[in-house]
């Protein structure tokens, strides 16, 4: 009967480390991250939750039986902005019946959004009454312009 130990993973079996990646929206194609790189040896990924579309999972990328989580080509990067926590669950390659999960996280960032922003078209030239006379004189054309971006 298989042994799963959770995320309380015995250390002296398992020790494994969680995994986090901060990554630029325009470097995503280039992407990859190893879960195994910063743990104990003798493991295979076995299973991967949680890992968001943008994303994809390659247990068998390289020979080695290294687990890699890359960036899925399939989709528009910028969608892809935003911290996405999963888990993967490894298999010991000494004891088939031992298992245990830890946790990752990748962060995309993005610059940030202009906001929507339109374009307002002034049929006439706006006026106003700059010396309180009474009479309305054109503004600057400069002046007339209006941010309209949130």
């Amino acid at each position: 009967m298989p042994i799963f130990f959770g995320q309380d993973c015995d250390p002296d079996i398992f020790p494994l480390q969680p995994d986090y990646a901060t990554v630029q929206v325009d470097d995503l194609p280039g992407f990859y991250l190893d879960l195994l790189s910063n743990d104990g040896q003798g493991f295979t990924v076995i299973a991967i939750e949680g890992l968001p579309d943008c994303f994809t999972f390659n247990p068998f990328l390289f020979p080695t039986g290294l687990a890699w989580v890359s960036y899925n080509v399939q989709e528009d990067p910028s969608i892809c902005c935003g911290t996405y926590d999963f888990t993967y669950t490894v298999q010991s390659n000494f004891n088939p019946d031992l298992f245990c999960t830890e946790v990752g996280q990748i962060t995309v960032e993005c610059p940030p959004s202009k906001g929507d922003c339109s374009i307002i078209v002034l049929e006439t030239t706006p006026q106003q009454d700059s010396d309180g006379d009474g009479t309305q004189e054109p503004i600057d054309s400069l002046e007339a312009c209006i941010s309209v971006c949130s």
